[in-house]
């Protein structure tokens, strides 16, 4: 069957090095998880369980002797991780402190701390059972969270944007994704840095949206620079409530190759080496260079570079403030 891109769905999706999927999608459209892993044999299939919000009603997962991440971990291991049909899973809608935000009139019986050890009892309880499963969340975590104990990561949603709180600025974004990055210390890191149209629109708007605003593109940029500078994975749609989009973009296609020696995971990146307050990672193909200021910079290389997302070949460039590119060697 042909999707709306023009080419075979599985092979559409084989494209991504990660993707999670709603298990009643895969079903109600008969999409092939075998076919995608012929295509890409590395890639990692994760299942998306709202485990905080089902039917819009909040989870206690403390009351009843954690009853419901009891059922949740073994209801995951036995019809979709047990099989070997998914990698792992993200577990949707987990924050550090109880949603009485989101509850009605703001009473959810549970404390912040007895919220956070039946979070735990989920995450420890699954990988007790499933050692080498991928396990995520999406939801707002600090770095040193005692989720990342048992997990290998989280979903940053709506990076850099403004629906959920004030994370259209840049360092509380790194913040925590450094946090990650030094907390998963045992296991893979799985960190997904989720940008999308979402920034002063609403639902309805981001939905009919027909172009990227030359705001959107420039978010888009800062968000997959700021990603390469560690080993997350990015990604950017629609957003909140409207994922799904399989946007591919010109920046997609370039390889950087592997990281030169010196710029390694976990603290690969480098501080003020091409100007002052960026911040950069050198690998075997090119340079990544993120802007965080609030002022345009210049960049001086030494031989010609390609500018990734502009096809601009030149030893000098200007990356604009709240911005970053990736500059590709130039062939002779």
């Amino acid at each position: 069957m042909l999707d709306d891109n023009g080419g075979y769905r599985e092979e559409y999706f084989a494209q991504w090095d990660v993707i999670i999927l709603s298990p009643e999608l895969v079903h109600d459209i008969s999409l092939s998880l075998e076919k995608i892993r012929k295509v890409n044999p590395s890639i990692k299939i994760l299942v998306w369980i709202p485990f905080g919000l089902v039917a819009d009603k909040l989870m206690n997962p403390w009351e009843n002797n954690y009853a419901w991440p009891k059922y949740i971990a073994s209801f995951v291991e036995d019809n979709y991780l047990r099989s070997g049909m998914y990698d792992g899973v993200m577990f949707d809608c987990i924050w550090e402190r109880a949603p009485t935000w989101s509850s009605p009139k703001g009473k959810l019986h549970v404390s912040d701390d007895e919220y956070n050890e039946g979070v735990q009892f989920l995450f420890r309880t699954l990988r007790s059972d499933r050692p080498n499963a991928i396990i995520t969340g999406n939801g707002i975590w600090k770095g040193g969270s005692p989720y990342y104990r048992n997990t290998n990561g989280n979903m940053a949603e709506n990076a850099f944007g403004n629906e959920f709180r004030s994370n259209s600025e840049w360092p509380t974004q790194w913040a925590e994704y450094v946090g990650a990055i030094s907390s998963v210390k045992s296991r893979d890191l799985y960190y997904f840095m989720s940008c999308d149209l979402q920034f002063d629109r609403n639902l309805a708007e981001s939905s009919m949206a027909e172009y990227m605003t030359p705001n959107d593109e420039r978010r888009f940029r800062l968000g997959l620079t700021t990603t390469l500078l560690g080993d997350g994975y990015f990604g950017f749609d629609r957003g909140d409530m409207l994922h799904g989009q399989l946007w591919w973009f010109a920046e997609y296609n370039v390889d950087l190759g592997m990281p030169l020696s010196g710029y390694e995971a976990p603290h690969s990146y480098r501080t003020n080496v091409y100007h002052t307050g960026t911040y950069s990672r050198e690998f075997t193909n090119g340079s990544v260079i993120v802007n965080p200021s609030a002022s345009a910079v210049s960049i001086l290389f030494s031989e010609n570079h390609v500018d990734a997302s502009t096809g601009t070949v030149s030893s000098a460039f200007v990356i604009p403030a709240s911005d970053g590119r990736i500059f590709m060697k130039s062939q002779p």
